[in-house]
């Protein structure tokens, strides 16, 4: 029964896996957009919370971000107003070669 329930949840994660990475190949492109964006425009704010506002879900734009911050190719800082949240995005030397390598690619 246990070796049952192994290769069944087994299976769950290994359709899980191929289907993050279908959704993160899916994702390149956004990626690419965001980075040429950022260096083009230097810098990138999103706001994350608005006051008078209930919390909403993280937009996709913020998730694809995080990525390119885990990965070392852009750098968010938050900021605040007084009345609003926001982080902002800059590229670091790495994201800055390689949004390059892409502007010679287009």
């Amino acid at each position: 029964m246990s070796l049952e329930l192994k290769a069944m949840l087994s299976k769950v994660a290994v359709e899980d896996n191929k289907r993050e990475e279908i959704e993160f190949e899916e994702g390149i492109n956004r990626y690419k957009f965001l980075l040429l964006r950022i260096a083009k425009e230097k810098k990138l704010d999103i706001t994350t919370i608005i006051e008078g506002t209930n919390a909403v879900d993280i937009n996709k734009n913020e998730q694809d971000l995080n990525v390119l911050e885990k990965a070392h190719l852009v750098e968010g800082k938050t900021k605040y107003t007084h009345r609003n949240v926001y982080r902002q995005y800059e590229l670091t030397s790495k994201g800055a070669e390689l949004a390059e390598k892409l502007t010679k690619e287009n």
